[in-house]
């Protein structure tokens, strides 16, 4: 639920702790307050409707998309670790993006979510 808080085991030491709060960007504020993490292997340039056909009628009945995107809180831009493709959806749908969201990622954790994201989907 929006406003909960979570924990997982970073991924790139399983050692250390991520605490994520779940947030509600508003489909308004998408563009502006999220970016793509550099290192996702996803071309962005590429994401449309065609490419996000699997999920945009969820999303678009919905008005939020159901699994929540994971993001990395930097200052007052969160960037989109794993979910990029859920973040044009909404973007497209005009809906409300719920992501999972931390300061305690790092760089190395990013670049092991932006890999292990690729496993559902190829990049583009």
């Amino acid at each position: 639920k929006i406003g909960d808080v979570i924990t997982m085991p970073a991924p790139s030491d399983p050692l250390r702790t991520i605490t994520l709060t779940c947030q509600v960007i508003k489909s308004a504020d998408i563009e502006t307050t999220t970016q793509v993490y550099g290192q996702n292997r996803r071309e962005q340039s590429l994401l449309n409707e065609k490419s996000v056909a699997d999920i945009l009628p969820a999303i678009n009945h919905d008005k939020r998309n159901l699994h929540p995107a994971l993001c990395w809180q930097k200052g007052a831009q969160q960037w989109v670790l794993s979910g990029s493709r859920r973040r044009k959806a909404c973007m497209l749908a005009q809906a409300d993006y719920v992501v999972l969201t931390s300061a305690d990622f790092n760089d190395d954790d990013a670049k092991a979510l932006a890999i292990s994201s690729d496993q559902y989907i190829a990049p583009s």
